[in-house]
């Protein structure tokens, strides 16, 4: 049997884990505001099948500069300013990630991904899309 100070610490260990229904809408909201800042014309198409080696496979929808689906096991949304994809990358109805990424050539993709809502160059990594089919 767990002792009381052990269960209470426990308990609140659980706790401090859960998001609230105030972080969700301050996640929502800067994600929200963040891709909207890069919303523009799309001079690209990244609809089709796409593979990365950290993240598995991918299928991305894009009707005008709105793009959604699938990164590994996240659902994405984003948009297309230009020739730059900005996704969000998400787990039950939160960003864990932002990315941004640009052609590297007719079948790739790459770029930068952070922990950051919005994109923050202070804790960005690589990643590298490459288009498996249209």
């Amino acid at each position: 049997m767990m002792k009381p100070p052990v269960l209470v610490l426990a308990v609140i260990l659980v706790l401090t884990g859960c998001k609230s229904a105030e972080d969700y809408a301050r996640n929502n909201t800067a994600t929200a505001g963040w891709l909207e800042a890069h919303a523009g014309q799309p001079a690209i198409n990244v609809a089709g099948q796409w593979h990365s080696d950290d993240w598995g496979d991918a299928l991305f929808k894009q009707k005008g500069n709105r793009i959604t689906g699938i990164l590994g096991d996240y659902p994405i949304g984003g948009v297309l300013s230009g020739r730059t994809l900005y996704l969000a990358i998400t787990s039950d109805g939160w960003t864990d990630y932002t990315a941004i990424l640009e052609p590297q050539g007719p079948r790739s993709l790459a770029g930068q991904y952070s922990d950051s809502v919005p994109f923050t160059a202070a804790d960005n990594r690589p990643i590298q899309l490459t288009r498996t089919a249209p």
